[in-house]
């Protein structure tokens, strides 16, 4: 599942579709929203569900599963390729 920040999920005005209780490395799990967002990579545009949580932003396995991508870290460079 993807991550982004709750407050970055709100300040969009995304829509909440649903919640889902998270367990983290604490030991009391936390119900979360989770929203729908439309993200573009690879000029393909999809709607994808992401969990507002935390500060960071981690990319889930419903993103990272359609594409290819390549980092090469010396030249600082990533490629994004793929059906989406």
């Amino acid at each position: 599942m993807t991550i982004i920040p709750e407050d970055v999920a709100r300040g969009l005005g995304l829509p909440v579709v649903s919640f889902v209780r998270v367990r983290g490395i604490g030991p009391v799990p936390l119900d979360a929203a989770v929203y729908s967002a439309e993200i573009e990579a690879a000029g393909v545009r999809r709607l994808i569900d992401v969990v507002g949580l935390g500060r960071e932003t981690l990319l889930g396995r419903n993103v990272l599963n359609d594409w290819t991508i390549t980092l090469r870290g010396p030249e600082k460079v990533m490629e994004i390729s793929g059906q989406g």
